[in-house]
């Protein structure tokens, strides 16, 4: 491609050749298209400084005459003035030629519109001298006291106003019956009134202009009054007395409500750019925050009670399902050794009327060991399809006779609520317990508890105040509501009506809505409770609507299938002294042959070893050092084929949460007795 070629086809980019005293030989026809001057209005004349912004030109002409004293290559950027009178930054390379004798025999120019990358340059020096500004508003408000908040205010915003180069900013708080809004603070600058005037929320035909976007937090950008439309007429005169002619107006909130507004105004047009609409929507949020500092702290010390009472509860949940575990590794060698016993005592034996009673004992504690793991959230239950409407209409008929005789207990039900997916035992002790702490709550005198069923959508702010600890998610839930017209409680003791033992009645052991809470949590609803000195209480027990996770039932006691022998070797692997003799001698009494490994090393280990003489492993989850999970999750890999149960203290729901292992042949929860052991390790043998 020659020369000529590349002047026809240069692009973008303008190519000019121009002599050494400045005139202008050839120019491309790119010039045409970027500037709007045509070739022929450059070529034959000489270079014309006029044409370059005021501000670069003597820079633009120093460096050409420098270029041609020192016949060196050399580049410019500077401002252009095209033929509508637009400004364009132009990128300019100046390469000389030279003849055969050396002389300069002319100058190659190529120019390149280079005004998208400065106008980048801009913004990205503009944001972060906004975010320098904003560091700085910031630290104005740090340890200071309430006293000095408005002297800092006023600060800010001169330092907002001169960084944006606008005449006047101004800051307008709600009143507090939120129909005016009243200026508080403003900074103007030299020359320009203050603007002091209020503006009402609304007029006779409903919300001011601009108020649906203010409490929707949108911001107004007004570049010309003109554009403003007809319904603005009472504002376009508002800033006309106030020599406005742009604006911008963000709003300013407080937690999740709207409390006022940040104006910016200028005495000329002007666009305004998205990057000072951010800048001002944080700017608003600094300002804002800063003005609610005693409301905000009051909010805050309410957080920080919520939150120590949700880390309570998760302390006392898992503290509670540890010693749940611990005591069905216990219950199970007491419950295991009468199983044995039992077995080998004639049915006239002397001590077998002792056994069973102690068989009795251990059954009770099994139970108190369930309700423990009820308040840890991790009930041993059984989930099916349940009508809470239907359910608590059922129920206040009959919990009418266990309450004060004063009480009258009304039910109002929605019999278009959805089913939920619940154990009805346990949403029946929920009902059962609210009414009677309902009842309790009128402290003898003549009251209403109402008991209501119905479905609603909840959000995420209204689901922030559950006292279930880990927030469920925003949806539909089905919810159960008993309100009382008793004398209400105060903050304090609301903060503590959920916690274990903790009762206001002389009677009673306070595990009532303990238990509530508990097993709200474990069908993953929300805890709601309104309440106010004097006014009665409200308790809300939410539900989801759709379907939970499935929850496995105990196994229900009978004859074991083959109870009569067992054929195979059986590899027992669990830490616990007790859990260990007592499952072999419940395997080795029906023929099994049992190896017993101490922790999940050793139980890999006597697999190696076994070279597929073993016909199945009972493997505990919980174990020092590696753990039936992981365990499970190598011998998936090594012996695909070989069962494997899985025996542990927790449900099997609420261990698969803990430990989230791989689908087991079979699971078995402690305490186990004999029968159940035994079908369903034949279970998991016959595949």
């Amino acid at each position: 491609m020659d020369l000529q070629d590349t002047f026809r086809e240069a692009g973008p980019d303008i190519i000019m050749e121009l002599s050494p005293e400045g005139r202008f030989l050839r120019v491309s026809p790119s010039v045409e298209r970027l500037t709007g001057w045509t070739p022929a209005e450059f070529t034959g004349r000489e270079m014309d400084f006029r044409l370059v912004h005021p501000d670069d030109a003597p820079r633009a002409e120093a460096m050409w005459k420098q270029m041609l004293l020192e016949s060196r290559p050399s580049r410019l950027e500077f401002r252009f003035r095209c033929k509508d009178g637009r400004t364009l930054w132009i990128e300019q390379t100046h390469t000389p030629v030279r003849d055969d004798e050396g002389g300069l025999e002319k100058v190659v120019v190529v120019a390149r519109d280079v005004s998208a990358r400065k106008e980048m340059e801009k913004t990205l020096r503009q944001r972060v001298s906004m975010e320098r500004l904003l560091g700085d508003i910031s630290r104005k408000f740090i340890d200071i006291g309430e006293r000095g908040i408005r002297a800092k205010v006023e600060e800010a915003l001169e330092q907002i106003g001169r960084f944006l180069g606008v005449d006047r900013l101004l800051l307008r708080e709600l009143d507090e019956e939120r129909t005016l809004l009243a200026t508080t603070h403003c900074w103007c600058a030299e020359g320009v009134p203050l603007c002091e005037e209020a503006t009402p929320v609304a007029g006779e035909g409903g919300p001011a202009w601009g108020m649906d976007q203010m409490e929707s937090f949108q911001p107004l950008v007004v570049e010309r009054l003109e554009d403003l439309p007809a319904s603005a007429g009472a504002e376009r005169e508002a800033f006309r007395r106030a020599g406005v002619r742009s604006a911008v107006v963000v709003p300013l909130s407080m937690g999740r409500a709207w409390m006022g507004m940040l104006g910016c105004h200028a005495t000329e047009e002007r666009a305004w750019s998205e990057t000072e609409l951010v800048f001002l929507r944080f700017c608003g949020k600094i300002l804002s925050g800063s003005l609610d500092r005693e409301r905000s702290e009051k909010r805050r010390r309410g957080l920080e009670a919520r939150l120590l009472h949700a880390q309570k509860l998760e302390s006392l949940g898992m503290m509670a399902g540890g010693i749940a575990h611990d005591f069905n590794n216990l219950l199970t060698g007491v419950l295991g050794n009468v199983d044995l016993a039992l077995a080998d005592l004639g049915e006239d034996a002397p001590a077998r009327w002792n056994i069973e009673l102690i068989r009795k004992a251990g059954q009770r504690l099994s139970e108190l060991t369930g309700k423990i793991l009820d308040y840890a959230g991790k009930p041993r239950s059984v989930i099916e399809r349940v009508d809470l409407s239907d359910l608590a209409k059922d129920m206040v008929p009959l919990l009418e006779a266990s309450i004060d005789r004063k009480t009258a207990l009304a039910f109002e039900g929605d019999p278009t609520a959805p089913p939920i997916e619940a154990d009805p035992g346990q949403i029946r002790q929920v009902v059962m317990n609210l009414i009677a702490n309902a009842s309790e709550a009128l402290d003898g005198k003549e009251g209403t508890v109402t008991v209501r069923t119905g479905a609603a959508s909840f959000s995420a702010g209204e689901l922030d105040a559950s006292f279930t600890g880990e927030i469920p998610g925003p949806g539909a839930y089905v919810f159960l509501e008993v309100e009382d017209t008793g004398p209400g409680v105060d903050e304090e003791t609301l903060a503590k009506v959920f916690d274990p033992f903790f009762t206001t009645k002389s009677t009673g052991r306070g595990l009532g809505l303990a238990t509530v809470l508990g097993i709200v949590r474990g069908h993953g609803g929300a805890m709601l409770v309104d309440s106010v000195a004097g006014k009665g209480s409200r308790f809300r027990v939410l539900l989801p609507a759709g379907a939970p996770p499935r929850r496995v039932a105990p196994e229900a006691a009978g004859a074991p299938r083959g109870a009569g022998g067992g054929n195979g070797t059986v590899l027992l692997v669990d830490d616990e002294k007790t859990v260990r003799k007592v499952g072999q001698a419940m395997l080795e009494k029906v023929g099994y042959e049992v190896l017993i490994a101490r922790d999940g090393r050793e139980g890999l280990s006597i697999l190696e070893a076994g070279d597929g003489a073993i016909s199945a492993v009972l493997l505990d989850l919980a174990m020092p050092g590696l753990d039936g999970a992981e365990v499970l999750r190598r011998i998936r890999r090594r012996w695909p084929g070989l069962p494997v149960l899985l025996v542990s203290g927790f449900s099997e729901e609420a261990a698969r949460a803990r430990y989230a292992f791989e689908a087991p042949s079979g699971f078995l929860q402690k305490p186990f007795r004999r029968d159940i052991l035994l079908r369903v390790l034949q279970d998991a043998l016959s595949g």
